[in-house]
């Protein structure tokens, strides 16, 4: 199975000893921001992957499951973005060659925006996309999707089983919507907010 999720910066004291010192696998100063870059773990193992632009994973993890299905090694591709990648192009474009190729990746959709400051309950997540809820997009591709409570680890579990065994079998892509909190703050208005 082929992991692949946005790049997160690495900061001072975050992730030094493991990735950012300048003794660690990428050589880089720990002060600064940078991207996981793709990494192969062994011949047998499949390689974790990583991009530090908007939404750019989701056609890196469109490509690795189709070259799984070329390879028919019965691997599937995990793809882990922000809600916020699906207001880019690449979010589209990707469920539309993974439906039609019926390729075997699982989108992850970790939707901090439900539970954001500042958010009606029920209101649509963002002024820029029109798709709500956010499973009416990929569902526009033919993938089927669905939302989860995130915060629940158990019914997470569940659904990404159960979707993980669809398309085992061939069915396809799946399409998940993990709802879950945004961290306090992530932001601008997050103050402001608070004080009301």
């Amino acid at each position: 199975m082929a992991i692949c999720w946005p790049a997160a910066p690495i900061r001072r004291n975050s992730a030094r000893k493991s990735w950012g010192a300048p003794t660690a696998i990428t050589k880089a100063r720990a002060d600064r921001s940078i991207p996981l870059f793709p990494i192969l773990l062994s011949q047998q193992t499949p390689g974790c992957h990583t991009s530090a632009v908007v939404a750019g994973i989701i056609p890196l993890a469109t490509g690795t499951a189709y070259a799984s299905k070329a390879l028919k090694n019965g691997r599937i591709t995990v793809c882990l973005f922000g809600d916020g990648a699906l207001e880019e192009g690449a979010a589209p474009e990707a469920f539309n060659l993974a439906s039609l190729w019926k390729l075997p990746v699982l989108f992850l959709c970790e939707n901090n925006g439900k539970y954001g400051a500042g958010r009606a309950t029920g209101a649509a997540q963002s002024s820029t996309m029109a798709a709500h809820p956010l499973t009416d997009l990929p569902k526009a591709y033919k993938v089927p999707a669905q939302q989860v409570d995130g915060l629940d680890s158990g019914t997470v579990h569940a659904t990404i089983s159960r979707a993980v065994e669809e398309i085992r079998r061939g069915e396809g892509p799946q399409f998940i919507e993990a709802q879950t909190v945004r961290w306090p703050g992530s932001e601008s208005n997050w103050p402001v907010v608070l004080q009301n």
